[in-house]
């Protein structure tokens, strides 16, 4: 019923953060790649600065199974107030009916 599940029974899998290469002249733009591993999972993306101030976040459910899924943050706040080079802690949560899983990666921003 419903298909098969994955070999990875994780929620989310092989989070890759890059430049995007594609926005030359906007250097702050950052590409955050992932696996969901299963349907029906929301995910949440939270970004802080170094001294642990939310600075951003975002969500949103993938009723599917998504390989590779995408988001782009471009180097701004909530507000969308650019912010400064310097060290951001990327933390994205998957939620899913089977459970939840978290995954926290360290990112260092420069702006030109």
């Amino acid at each position: 019923k419903g298909g098969t599940m994955p070999a990875d029974s994780t929620m989310i899998s092989r989070v890759v953060i890059s430049k995007n290469p594609f926005v030359a002249h906007l250097d702050q733009h950052t590409s955050i790649e992932f696996n969901v591993n299963q349907p029906d999972t929301k995910v949440e993306l939270y970004i802080y600065d170094i001294s642990g101030r939310l600075v951003y976040e975002f969500e949103e459910v993938y009723d599917s199974i998504v390989t590779p899924a995408s988001i782009t943050w471009n180097g701004a706040n909530r507000f969308n107030e650019s912010l400064p080079s310097g060290t951001y802690v990327l933390v994205l949560r998957a939620i899913s009916p089977s459970g939840d899983q978290m995954v926290v990666k360290k990112v260092i921003v420069m702006i030109r």
